[in-house]
């Protein structure tokens, strides 16, 4: 096993959390996320053919961080913006199979990524999680988050954004909120509210109009471990409050798209990395020739 060596620089010393030096990235396993999964919001799914990466410590082996790697989708209109060649048009039969392959040997996406409680806020997630895209081997890694507009840890990690997008049912979903209610329509707390001014029978077709609008608007809701569900399921199992929550995300919220292009694609790279190799270059240039 190879490992890449580095130098700290005396200028760091003071401002790096002295732990850092203690820790390398390498690949993991499924075993690795079980152990973290629980701190992650998504912590019951897995994404599509993961792959695993985990930081931990060299001297005693606790587990820092984990990332997984997935499959990308094969249509993503944001991805377009940056990515223009593979935006669909015109296509033959022979380019719609050729897209999918391409996508498969030349993009991951990051699909999850969770550090310990203990070691956030140290600078772990966004070194770890430039070093992960490098050992990939992929051209391209990209990040579909809506929790990324939050903690901009993508770009510090080498990630370019692309131009937010609206979401696509913000039109129709204006239109549709200002013929329900009479509040502001991003105002979640007046909406509330003025739901639960009405009486029972007008509450209970304001809540079936929003759960259809929601079940209809919401790929959430089709896809996955909710594959199968109904309007009726949806009525059953979201109150009000949950409603309209999910309706402000699905009409106001923006979905960061981000870019990596790997600078290591098609280098051959150690199979453990020290986590401040990341300090020794800029972002996007490659890894220093300094492991023996």
């Amino acid at each position: 096993m190879t490992e890449l060596t580095i130098t700290r620089h005396e200028e760091d010393s003071g401002r790096l959390f002295s732990l850092l030096d203690d820790m390398i990235v390498e690949r993991g396993t499924k075993a690795d996320w079980d152990k973290l999964h629980h701190l992650h919001y998504k912590a019951e799914s897995l994404p599509p053919a993961p792959h695993f990466y985990r930081c931990r410590r060299r001297s005693n082996g606790e587990l820092v961080a984990v990332a997984v790697l997935c499959a990308v989708s094969l249509l993503l209109a944001p991805r377009h913006d940056v990515l223009p060649m593979l935006k669909p048009g015109g296509d033959t039969t022979l380019t719609n199979k050729h897209r999918p392959r391409w996508l498969n040997d030349n993009m991951r996406r990051v699909g999850r990524i969770v550090t310990s409680t203990m070691y956030r806020g140290t600078g772990v997630s966004y070194r770890f999680m430039n070093i992960a895209c490098r050992m990939s081997g992929m051209r391209y890694v990209e990040i579909v988050s809506s929790m990324a507009k939050y903690n901009p840890f993508d770009q510090k990690a080498g990630f370019k954004r692309a131009p937010l997008r609206r979401a696509a049912a913000y039109e129709s979903g204006l239109k549709f909120l200002r013929a329900q209610f009479e509040s502001h329509p991003a105002d979640q707390l007046a909406l509330l509210s003025e739901y639960q001014s009405q009486p029972k029978s007008v509450q209970l077709m304001m809540h079936k109009a929003c759960a259809e609008f929601y079940y209809k608007n919401s790929s959430r809701e089709k896809t996955g471990a909710n594959l199968g569900r109904t309007l009726d399921d949806v009525m059953a199992d979201m109150p009000m409050r949950e409603i309209m929550r999910e309706l402000n995300q699905l009409i106001f919220g923006h979905t960061v798209y981000a870019l990596y292009q790997n600078p290591d694609h098609k280098r051959k790279l150690p199979t453990r990395i020290p986590l401040l190799a990341f300090d020794k270059q800029a972002v996007d240039a490659p890894l220093e020739d300094t492991w023996s």
